[in-house]
């Protein structure tokens, strides 16, 4: 068992800044994830904490130990921090079975033979490879390839499992069983997992914590994935995790308008009172955060589309010239009549509203 603590920790690259000062902790026994978009530095925190880069300053420790401080000269080797690393490549030896693929890193500890093949086992079993063991990883699937690389992590009994992007080659089936997987094996080992994703239904699904992760190297939130998706902290937080809609307003005459053309909107909340003295800010909300009908009580509304999505129907309304998402479970949609054509008239009413700041960062966030 073992916390991992970053110290202000600095790195760049050619003179490029991505990560700066940058302090966190993540638990002893949890699963830990960094989500954000690609490039903002994510994947140099997990190679930070793991060895395979050196911080230009600040303090990494796991557990008790100091495992790198550049103002002193320490920098750990990555073979004597006894972590565990499953890369999204997979990294599996094509000329070796799937036994001799996970005792290797018992035979560069010299561990004895009989214990290899006891710990190689055991580990085998754990990701529900029993049965495959003397197959070579071209007689595997994808997904039987990953847990492969899973095994391989575990077997050395570390503590520690940092997983960058595990299951982005594969398909959508098998990341969705892999995901489950892990969380299991989390339960069995209780070890502490980094897993690094921009994949947000996994980071949700898998967490205990989350730490959203922002293109400048900061972290703008970390919790837990409930209080990430219902009570984001900031705009870039809201819209990236989860689908988002992210509406241009403004105040005029205490009313809330829709920026475009002056449409009346949801009226922003008293806790925001504070946005109303800012030219525009952003109103946002989930698909499933509107209601739609036929007839009764609502904003005007106009459907653009109305698409099937199996258990899903996900429509785009158009409130005055403002486009925005919506989504049902099919059945209730079905049930309340909602199935409409391009061009019919409905009703919304919005049940959760969040406001931010408009900041004009995210364009591409704006409908």
């Amino acid at each position: 068992m073992a916390d991992i603590i970053f110290k202000n920790v600095s790195k760049s690259f050619e003179g490029k800044q991505v990560l700066k000062d940058l302090s966190f902790s993540i638990r002893s026994g949890e699963c830990f994830t960094i989500l954000g978009p690609s490039g903002c530095g994510k994947t140099v925190v997990l190679r930070l904490i793991a060895g395979f880069e050196i911080p230009d300053s600040g303090q990494i420790i796991i557990g008790d130990e100091v495992v790198a401080d550049p103002d002193k000269g320490l920098c750990k080797a990555p073979e004597e921090r006894l972590l565990g690393v499953v890369f999204q490549d997979y990294a599996v030896w094509p000329h070796k079975t799937v036994r001799q693929n996970v005792t290797y890193p018992l035979e560069m500890q010299n561990v004895p033979k009989e214990q290899r093949r006891e710990r190689s086992q055991r580990a085998i079993d754990m990701v529900n490879l029993s049965g495959y063991e003397d197959r070579l990883p071209n007689q595997l699937s994808g997904g039987q390839q990953q847990r492969v690389a899973l095994a391989r992590a575990l077997v050395a009994n570390s503590d520690i499992l940092l997983l960058d992007e595990p299951l982005t080659n594969l398909d959508a089936n098998l990341r969705e069983e892999m995901r489950f997987e892990i969380k299991e094996i989390q339960k069995k080992t209780n070890s502490t997992i980094l897993y690094v994703t921009h994949d947000q239904e996994v980071a949700l699904a898998i967490s205990d914590r989350i730490a959203i992760m922002t293109p400048t190297g900061d972290f703008c939130q970390i919790s837990d994935a409930e209080t990430v998706y219902e009570h984001p902290v900031n705009l870039f937080g809201f819209r990236f995790l989860g689908v988002a809609n992210c509406l241009r307003c403004t105040q005029k005459n205490d009313k809330t308008c829709l920026a475009e053309d002056g449409t009346p909107f949801v009226q922003l909340d008293e806790e925001y009172a504070f946005l109303a003295a800012s030219p525009t800010f952003i109103a946002g909300f989930r698909p499933m955060d509107v209601q739609l009908s036929r007839t009764g009580d609502g904003f005007d509304a106009v459907v653009e589309r109305c698409t099937l999505l199996g258990n899903i129907v996900d429509y785009r309304i158009r409130i005055g010239k403002t486009s925005f998402r919506v989504q049902a479970q099919t059945e209730d949609a079905i049930q309340n009549d909602i199935i409409f054509t391009a061009g019919e008239s409905c009703k919304a009413i919005f049940d959760e509203m969040h406001w931010f700041e408009d900041d004009h960062t995210f364009e591409e966030v704006l409908v």
